[in-house]
């Protein structure tokens, strides 16, 4: 309705750890989750989160019902019914009858499922108890009430009924949920509720577990593993459950007083309620209390609304100090905290945790008392906020992470995070009497990973891209032959190609072509997201004559824009290589281009990327450099696998260094431009190779490219390149001129080489690797695992493929990210302290290398891996595009031709040509990255080719966005130009002619001039194939 406020707020507002205060006003709303959402009620401005009132079942007749005790159950509190309350459950639902739990306390000796379809109704809270060996290990818990199997989806309903137990049963699950709901609300529970102890019967009484202030209560009084959990795949609506372990007598031992005096005990279990759930499930009105680790853990959860939680921690705590009793089972139950106990506010290790929230998204709590009212049962800390040092641990969440309405009693921090930052009560106390309580109106998690919701408009826009109905047709450049002059000769030397790269929404009309003395203009429409291989045929294959000036014109429209481009088939006599693509923008405002001829058979590759609303991208003109940065409001809400960037293999080899084995620039050298030129040249992923050459000093750390490391240094064939320290001084230079960027640097090798000729190579050595180190922490802007959460013993729950990309270009004040990843297993140890971690342990890749010296197959090898890897584990997915050559190549032919001319074209038109916006790779690690022509590599980039940052613009742009899921936002057809592309104080980026966007330093150095589209003199048409 016009004018209502959609959401509004008093109070202190946090981001993070950062804030601010709203004196009362509208405030930012929740993003509610679809699958949550109720109809829409009342006029409302926002639909309601979706409630179900408990079914009474008014509508039935007796005979629909069914009595436990109809099966044989007993129900004394005394004989075991497992086996008659098994029968029970499963006859109801064979039936389809509702079962009535008769008032009464059922003995379990073991487990009994709940199956789908089942309707429980218990009469004045049925209890049922677990007893018995079974339950006793709380190193392999066993779960007392199990609703459903794993990976079941149907319907139930519970109402009126308790779960507890008897005894030492350290190893019970109270009720362990399975089920997946197959409708909003379909499984679901009311009144129900987890007690332990505290009754008569139970044997866990003040006699039994009496609440001492000094050491610790026998193994009788361990009495569950966990009260309840949520499993992953499961999902339902709790509504008024309690999760109780006693802290006193509820039954009054002299029923002939009418007083009690609810005398406390010291009962311990482990865990509270752990909620795995990824799908839709709300919890309404509930309460978990006295758990020893935490009362709530929502552990890389998802899409769970939770309204008026209520907890508190064990009266008995910090004696003893969590984890005892149960530190031997640290580590049973996925997401149990980590107690480092290293006296930080987030150790955990005196008091129970109230919430514990990670990696989790889609998390709404609405409304939370969490109450520490007690310091080994003294209450003289209240008033102190010294009964515990934090209530809720918040770390490593994915987005849209909310607490609305917070208040915590007794507790120094109300959250702290996984970095140690916490949020003092102190500063949000709303009143100085008892119990001085203190608030906050919204909290949002900071995210390091992205939610699965979908942008709205992305999902009511019509996709653009159409999977094409063939793979790719276009012509392979011949096999390498034994030196360069037999394979120039095997070549059809009347023939270029000139490879369309279409990332825009809009498709790329051929309207005419002109051909004078040419054998043929072959050219096509490119669709959106497509590609097309065209050729150009000067004078008719091999051994045909040689016209003297053969032109053509291939003219396109870009369909709903008014904007034109042209390609042109040149001849210059004299030239080594006369035939050469000259390509018009003029139908942007724009100038043209006439590109240096790459030889026979080769490709220019055109990219052109954006929309009339966004401004275009073309790899003619050299596009931005820092081009992460500048499409931060398009990339940012990415989690980093869905992401793409160009690679650099080998990197550190872009000149032959100071030792060598038998090899030279021909067969060694992978790289063109040094990693700095590398960098801006479009590389974010590098394949590093770091050795010690022992002859140069005991620390004196080199890139290289080497066949064995291993071996002895007279079997070893191959170089160092770079050095470290030049390295590394490549990388500061860059990100010092481009913030914000985000690199990965992968290092391999680890071998320290000796100078002996026949000593065999070895990893290095704690003081080498502390040294290598040492030399790592010279790299500036490096991102510290500690400032995303702690530092985990073996692995992180979120890796940093999953982590968004803002979180990372966002790092070190806006400068970005420097990640440095061991990619050796045999390495003695890593820093992930100092941001230099153990790959495998904190990103999870899939590397596609197919061995191979045949572009076709290399082709296909990564078309097939790309597409079962994204539909399978939407991976990051590293593809190897560079081939595998044999010494025999190499001897005659360098690793430069090799690459660029069988291996770099095929890329644009067969590799592109079979992606869609749910099959790509992330990175591809590539061979002289830069290069278009072989043999011209000038320092200064003025003949570098920027058709690979081109690609990854546009592949970011235009194909993900096609994917409302992966792209997290508009399609590119819808976007308005990001922020991030804005020209206002900007030193970078240039805007020629209001329409294409580019680097303002390379582009300076074309000095290209608009000009007019001029056709041919004589136009004539061209021949068909």
């Amino acid at each position: 309705a016009g004018g209502a406020v959609k959401h509004w707020s008093i109070g202190p507002i946090y981001k993070g750890d950062n804030r601010t205060w709203s004196g009362g006003a509208d405030s930012t709303p929740y993003k509610r989750h679809e699958s949550l959402l109720g109809p829409e009620a009342g006029g409302l401005p926002s639909r309601p989160f979706f409630e179900r009132k408990r079914n009474q079942y008014a509508d039935h007749s007796p005979d629909e019902f069914v009595h436990i005790k109809d099966f044989g159950a007993a129900g004394d509190g005394v004989r075991d019914d497992t086996k008659d309350v098994q029968d029970a459950f499963n006859g109801a639902v064979r039936q389809g009858k509702l079962l009535f739990v008769d008032a009464g306390i059922y003995m379990l000796a073991d487990t009994v499922t709940i199956p789908k379809g089942a309707r429980v109704i218990g009469e004045c809270w049925a209890t049922f108890a677990a007893f018995g060996e079974r339950f006793s290990d709380p190193s392999n818990p066993r779960p007392v009430l199990r609703v459903g199997t794993e990976n079941e989806v149907g319907d139930v309903e519970l109402q009126d009924l308790i779960v507890s137990t008897k005894g030492g049963t350290a190893g019970a699950i109270l009720i362990e949920w399975n089920l997946k709901a197959r409708s909003q609300g379909s499984a679901a529970l009311w009144d129900v509720h987890a007690r332990v102890g505290g009754a008569l019967g139970t044997d866990l009484n003040p006699a039994g577990c009496p609440p001492i202030r000094d050491g610790t209560n026998p193994e009788k009084c361990q009495a569950a593993a966990a009260l309840m959990h949520i499993r992953p795949g499961a999902s339902g609506l709790f509504d008024n459950m309690w999760l109780w372990v006693a802290d006193h007598i509820i039954d009054d031992p002299d029923r002939q007083d009418d007083g009690n005096n609810m005398d406390q005990l010291s009962v311990y279990v482990a865990r509270g309620l752990l909620v795995e759930s990824t799908d839709a499930t709300w919890l309404y009105g509930t309460s978990a209390e006295h758990a020893v680790f935490y009362q709530y853990n929502f552990h890389n959860a998802k899409n769970i609304y939770a309204g008026m939680l209520q907890t508190e921690p064990p009266y008995f705590q910090p004696t003893p100090r969590a984890p005892h009793p149960f530190s031997k089972q640290v580590g049973t139950f996925s997401g149990d905290p980590k107690y480092k106990c290293d006296n930080s506010d987030s150790d955990g290790c005196d008091t129970a945790w109230a919430v514990i929230l990670t990696g989790s998204e889609n998390i709404m709590i609405g409304g939370a008392g969490t109450y520490s009212w007690f310091d080994t049962y003294t209450q003289t800390c209240i008033g102190k906020q010294a009964c515990q040092k934090a209530l809720w641990f918040v770390s490593e969440n994915r987005a849209n992470v909310r607490i609305q309405h917070l208040i915590t009693i007794g507790a120094t921090n109300m959250i702290v995070s996984g970095t140690g930052k916490g949020i003092l009560a102190r500063d949000n106390q709303a009143t100085d009497s008892h119990p001085r309580w203190s608030h906050i109106s919204i909290y949002d998690a900071e995210s390091v990973a992205a939610t699965d919701t979908v942008d709205s408009s992305c999902a009511a826009s019509k996709p653009t891209f159409e999977l094409p109905k063939e793979p790719p047709k276009g012509e392979w450049y011949p096999n390498a032959e034994l030196g360069l002059g037999a394979w120039d000769d095997s070549l059809d030397a009347s023939k270029i190609y000139v490879t369309i790269v279409n990332l825009a929404p809009y498709t790329f009309k051929l309207v005419d072509r002109s051909c004078y003395q040419m054998d043929g203009m072959w050219f096509g429409d490119v669709l959106p997201g497509h590609s097309r291989q065209n050729t150009i045929d000067y004078f008719g294959g091999k051994g045909g004559t040689y016209p003297v000036d053969d032109n053509g014109e291939a003219y396109y429209s870009i369909e709903g824009t008014g904007k034109t481009f042209v390609i042109k088939a040149v001849h210059r006599i004299g030239e080594k290589y006369p035939y050469r693509p000259r390509v018009e923008l003029s139908g942007f405002g724009n100038g043209a281009t006439e590109y240096t001829a790459r030889g026979p058979q080769r490709a220019f590759n055109l990219i052109i990327t954006g929309s009339e609303k966004f401004g275009f991208i073309t790899s003619m003109y050299p596009p931005p450099v820092g081009w992460m940065q500048h499409l931060k409001d398009v990339i940012g809400p990415r989690t980093v696998n869905h992401v793409v960037m160009p690679g650099s293999h080998n990197a550190g080899m872009s000149a032959i260094g100071k030792f060598s084995w038998e090899a030279t620039r021909l067969n060694t050298q992978n790289q063109a431009y040094n990693l700095y030129n590398q960098l801006r040249l479009g590389s974010r992923w590098f394949d590093l190779r770091v050795v010690i050459i022992k002859e140069d000093g005991p620390y004196s750390f080199h890139t290289a490219h080497t066949s064995y490391p291993s071996r002895p240094v007279g079997d070893m064939y191959g170089a160092t390149g770079a050095t470290l320290d030049e390295v590394i001084g490549w990388i500061n230079q860059f990100t010092n001129e481009y913030p914000g960027e985000v690199i990965f640097l992968w290092t391999k090798y680890l071998w320290a080489l000796p100078a002996d000729f026949l000593e065999n190579g070895r990893s290095f050595t704690k003081p080498e690797l502390e040294a290598f180190y040492g030399k790592l922490k010279g790299i500036n802007n490096r991102c510290p695992y500690g400032r995303f959460g702690p530092v985990p013993e073996k692995r992180p729950d979120v890796k940093f493929d999953r982590f968004l990309m803002s979180t990372l270009m966002e790092q070190n004040n806006g400068k970005g990210c420097v990640l440095i990843f061991l990619d050796e297993p045999n390495i003695l140890f890593a820093n992930p302290e100092e941001g230099i971690y153990f790959g495998p342990d904190y990103f999870d890749r899939s590397d596609v290398w197919i061995e191979t010296n045949v572009a076709r197959n290399l082709v296909a090898g990564n078309v097939k891996a790309w597409t079962d890897m994204r539909l399978r584990e939407d991976s990051f997915i590293v593809s190897k595009w560079h081939g595998s050559w044999d010494l025999v190549s190499r001897r005659f032919l360098s690793i430069e031709e090799l690459s660029m001319r069988t291996m770099y074209d095929p890329l644009f038109w067969a590799g592109v040509g079979q992606m869609s916006p749910v099959s790509y790779p992330n990175a591809f690690s590539m061979d002289y990255v830069g290069m278009g022509l072989t043999g011209e590599a000038p320092p200064d980039l003025s003949k570098a080719q920027h058709e690979m940052r081109t690609l990854a613009i546009g592949l970011n742009l235009y194909m993900i966005s096609e994917n409302c899921t992966q792209g997290r936002g508009k399609r590119l057809i819808d976007m308005d130009p990001p922020k991030g592309l804005s020209t206002a104080g900007n030193q970078q980026l240039q805007v020629v002619n209001g329409s294409v966007k580019v680097d303002k330093q390379l582009f300076g150095q074309l000095n290209i001039k608009p000009v007019e589209e001029r056709p041919l003199a004589r136009r004539l048409p061209c021949p068909e194939r």
